[in-house]
């Protein structure tokens, strides 16, 4: 809405042309399209991050005029968040490593022995997957769960001694400390 004097007023929603929201999806898909290098995820990252970007530019414009280079800035901004959020995500991700043909030989020998996850109580074995197969780490589980890193990883530790009770552990007297490097 404007007042007498053609001035915005504050928390009022203006009035954006179609051919204009038009104008910068197109602009946006593309953009999105580019920038993905035709990677997917990068892609859905960036389309996503582009809708964000246009609705935030939709409430916070003040002059119908100046929406397009005002949503074009906001979603090269939006653009630049997303592929660093998905940098972090990737680099948090667990490596894959391939199994050499020895070790591969030895596993079909000597099968490893099951682990029942499903067998473990219920919050434990909720943990162990997003450990074990969700890949996160304990801050990561804590944060999730609302428990410190520590009680994630006793729960951790807790959860490989009911698998495997009786696993081999390193005699340390009380107060003992001891470097895992040698």
């Amino acid at each position: 809405m404007l007042t007498e004097n053609n001035e915005v007023l504050v928390g009022a929603p203006l009035t954006i042309a179609d051919a204009d929201y038009s104008a910068v999806y197109r602009w946006a898909l593309g953009f999105a399209h580019k920038r993905a290098g035709g990677n997917d995820e990068t892609e859905q990252v960036l389309i996503d991050a582009a809708a964000d970007a246009i609705l935030w530019a939709r409430d916070n414009c003040t002059n119908p005029g100046t929406f397009i280079p005002f949503a074009k800035t906001a979603i090269r901004r939006w653009f630049g968040r997303s592929l660093h959020r998905l940098k972090l995500r990737r680099s948090n991700r667990p490596a894959v490593v391939s199994l050499t043909h020895e070790v591969a030989r030895r596993r079909v020998e000597q099968p490893a022995k099951p682990v029942l996850i499903d067998e473990l109580p219920e919050d434990l074995a909720f943990v162990v997957r997003l450990y074990m197969i969700d890949s996160y780490t304990c801050r990561e589980i804590g944060l999730l769960t609302g428990r410190s890193h520590d009680t994630v990883n006793r729960m951790l530790h807790r959860a490989a001694e009911l698998l495997a009770p009786g696993r081999i552990k390193p005699e340390r007297r009380n107060g003992e400390k001891c470097l895992s490097a040698g």
